[in-house]
């Protein structure tokens, strides 16, 4: 394969990926933005209980029609549940509540590193100079966004109980998308991901039941299901439908860049829906994240093309 056909091969999977950054940001803008009363471990479970309804109509023909297939992968299928849909998110969303946001971030800024020291680990991918400078990169416009361009304002940052949290959520994370590489080809997007929920239920459900983040509560009034709905298809289903097809396409470490994209996307639409300013710290951290994000995806051409 030549150069322009392995980058042009890149730009559905890059896309997908960017998207599914997007419907995470957007979430938390809409977090934000709401009066929302439902335990964060509750969102992390309710939410994919709803996505498992809205999903199943679209899903159950295909899933029938794989049936074999799903049974034959249903240990590697319920690992990823898991994985990526039972302890992640309730990890990430106990975090936020034992811990500063700017701590969440910060942490977060991780995981690309994460996958592609357990991609070694594991499997002895090689990183070039090109990955490595697109990750500097990418931290340091992640870094400027969540401080505002002050680094001084690290000063203040504690490390509490609630970072532990979620410096064991961004190693799950990373698991989670390393093994993608194993994603069974027989089994399509959609039934792939209805068969991932059941198992994730199990676990996330025991999280949030037992009380360990917060009390189990819900109150079932009107906004409170709508948002359930909106969180039920595109912080979840969309979500991870996009971020499974890109990573199958383009490799974990590859992949795991786009998780710059979150702090920033987030930074943008709270200037879009919540009247917040647009800083130059914004543009500078736009700047340096699209030269990281540039880099490692020409990396991953290279690679792909030799």
């Amino acid at each position: 394969m030549n150069a322009d056909a392995a980058s042009t091969g890149r730009l559905l999977p890059s896309f997908l990926l960017t998207c599914s950054m997007l419907f995470w940001s957007a979430n938390a803008v809409v977090s934000r933005a709401g009066s929302f009363h439902v335990p964060t471990t509750g969102l992390a479970f309710w939410a994919w209980v709803v996505a498992f309804v809205l999903l199943t109509p679209w899903a159950i023909r295909n899933v029938i029609r794989q049936r074999h297939a799903i049974l034959k992968h249903w240990k590697w299928i319920s690992v990823m549940g898991i994985l990526g849909i039972g302890l992640f998110p309730q990890f990430l969303y106990g975090a936020l509540g034992l811990t500063h946001s700017i701590n969440v971030s910060l942490i977060n800024t991780a995981t690309p590193a994460w996958i592609v020291a357990l991609s070694w680990l594991f499997f002895r991918d090689l990183v070039s100079w090109k990955m490595l400078l697109g990750m500097t990169c990418g931290f340091l416009g992640v870094a400027v966004v969540v401080t505002q361009g002050r680094l001084d304002s690290l000063q203040a940052v504690e490390f509490v109980l609630g970072d532990l949290v979620m410096l064991i959520g961004i190693v799950v994370w990373a698991v989670y998308s390393i093994l993608l590489r194993y994603r069974p080809s027989e089994i399509d997007a959609l039934a792939l991901l209805w068969a991932m929920i059941p198992p994730a239920f199990v676990v996330s459900g025991a999280v949030y039941f037992s009380g360990v983040f917060y009390p189990w509560e819900f109150d079932p009034v009107p906004e409170n299901l709508v948002f359930l709905a909106y969180c039920g298809v595109f912080p979840t289903v969309l979500a991870y439908v996009c971020f499974n097809a890109g990573a199958k396409a383009l490799g974990a470490n590859s992949a795991g860049q786009f998780l710059f994209l979150p702090p920033l996307f987030t930074a943008i639409l709270a200037v879009v829906f919540l009247d917040e300013t647009f800083e130059l710290f914004h543009l500078i951290s736009l700047l340096l994240i699209f030269v990281g994000l540039y880099l490692a995806n020409t990396a991953g051409a290279k690679k792909e093309n030799t």
